[in-house]
C-alpha cells in the first residue's frame, strides 16, 4: 500500500509543479483553455463543475495540454523494467532472451520519428487522439503517443487515476486562476528555465522557482 501512495503522490505532485513551470510561460494556452470551460459552463447550471467521466470529451484542448506536459517534461527518468522473452536483433543491436530491458522516457518522448519538433511545446499535436490515456498505452506500437505510464503488462495501475486527478485539477483551477513567472523588484517577469531540472529520488522536477496565482476577476 505505501508503494502505491508514494507513487502516485510524488508523480502527481511533480507532474503539477511542471504544469505551472511551463503553463506559467504560456498564456496563449491558459486562455484557451478558459474558453473551453466558458464553452462548458454556458451550458451547464451556474456553479456546475465539469465531471471526468461525464464531460471529458468537451475538454480537448485542455486533454492535449495535459498529454503534452507529460511529454515535454516526463516525471521519470526510466519505466518499469521489461525482460526479453526471446531473442531478438532491434537496428542491429542483439538483445538476448532474459536480458532486462529499461526504456528512458526523455529519449522516447523526444523521438523526432514519433513527434514533430519534440523540442517545443505543442498541444495541438494530440488534437487527433484525445482518447484516455490508458487506451493510447494499451494500443498498437505504433499507435502509441505517450509512454509516460508504461505498456502492456507492466503499465502502471494508477493511469487511470492520475488522467482523472489532473483533469479534475485543470478543470478547477483555469476556470478561477490564471498562472503567472514571478516578478523581479522592477515589475520584469522571471521565467525558469524549462531545460533544466533537478533529481530528487526518482522524480525529475523544475529547479526552485516561484509562481503568481491570480484570480480570473482581478
Amino acid at each position: 500500500m505505501s508503494d502505491f501512495i508514494a507513487a502516485g503522490t510524488e508523480t502527481l505532485a511533480t507532474t503539477l509543479y511542471w504544469s505551472f513551470a511551463i503553463l506559467s510561460q504560456k498564456p496563449d494556452v491558459q486562455s484557451r483553455i478558459v474558453a473551453e470551460l466558458d464553452m462548458w459552463k454556458s451550458k451547464n447550471p451556474l456553479g456546475a463543475v465539469p465531471h471526468f467521466h461525464q464531460d471529458r470529451d468537451e475538454f480537448p484542448y485542455a486533454i492535449c495540454v495535459q498529454k503534452e506536459i507529460m511529454r515535454f517534461r516526463p516525471v521519470l527518468n526510466f519505466g518499469l523494467p521489461h525482460m526479453a522473452s526471446e531473442d531478438v536483433v532491434v537496428n542491429d543491436y542483439f538483445i538476448p532472451k532474459g536480458a532486462v530491458l529499461i526504456s528512458s522516457m526523455a529519449a522516447m518522448h523526444e523521438n523526432p520519428d514519433v513527434y514533430d519538433d519534440p523540442e517545443v511545446f505543442k498541444p495541438e499535436r494530440f488534437m487527433m487522439n484525445t482518447k484516455r490515456m490508458g487506451a493510447a498505452a494499451n494500443a498498437k506500437i505504433e499507435d502509441r503517443d505517450h509512454f509516460g505510464f508504461g505498456w502492456g503488462r507492466r503499465i502502471c495501475p494508477g493511469i487511470h487515476l492520475a488522467e482523472m486527478e489532473l483533469f479534475n485539477f485543470y478543470v478547477r483551477f483555469f476556470s478561477k486562476f490564471k498562472i503567472e513567472p514571478e516578478i523581479d523588484s522592477h515589475g520584469n517577469p522571471i521565467y525558469v528555465d524549462l531545460n533544466y531540472s533537478e533529481e530528487l529520488g526518482v522524480t525529475n522536477k523544475p529547479v526552485p522557482c516561484k509562481f503568481r496565482i491570480t484570480p480570473h476577476n482581478l
